[in-house]
């Protein structure tokens, strides 16, 4: 165990100047994930005029696996992985890509690795996103404001008329 805290209201507490915190491997966690801090208060809000289903059609998402050979200094996953490219977003949503490096290490065997520089991307301001395009989607497929499923109904109701007047046209055709 690298780090171990218990009891009071917080375990571990960390500040940096650039980052507070870095882990080279996998994550895992009980509990909630909570942030990042999104009180009104904190924040001065933008004008957006931003077609979110625009943004998500630019996304091509990825299957693949990470160079774990190439690069067993970042200890990355060898499981397969869905993603984004970090460069493919940053050309249209570059506030969500960032500039990273990789650190010393403290211990004495690896600390001959040379610094390498990597793009990382912030995936929990994708979630905004991904609820515009919700927004967008519902707003655009609650015509005459009827649910959904109403529209499914009208569009049976509909195919139906057309079958029939198809067929009348059939029968006015041959006299």
């Amino acid at each position: 165990t690298g780090v171990y805290g218990q009891g009071g209201d917080y375990g571990v507490i960390a500040l940096g100047n650039v980052q507070a915190g870095r882990f080279l491997g996998d994550v895992e966690y009980t509990g909630m994930l909570i942030g990042p801090s999104s009180d009104a208060k904190l924040k001065t809000f933008l004008k957006d005029e931003t077609s979110y289903l625009a943004l998500l059609s630019q996304m091509d998402i990825r299957k693949y696996k990470y160079k774990t050979t190439e690069f067993p200094s970042l200890n990355l996953s060898d499981r397969v992985q869905y993603g984004l490219v970090a460069q493919e977003l940053e050309k249209f949503m570059p506030e969500l890509v960032f500039q990273s490096k990789t650190v010393t290490s403290p211990l004495k065997e690896k600390s001959n690795t040379p610094s390498l520089e990597y793009k990382t991307i912030n995936y929990m301001g994708l979630v905004p996103v991904a609820l515009g395009c919700i927004k967008e989607i519902s707003e655009q497929v609650n015509f005459d404001r009827l649910t959904i499923e109403d529209q499914y109904i009208k569009i049976e109701e509909l195919s139906r008329q057309v079958e029939e007047l198809a067929k009348q046209v059939e029968v006015l055709k041959k006299k």
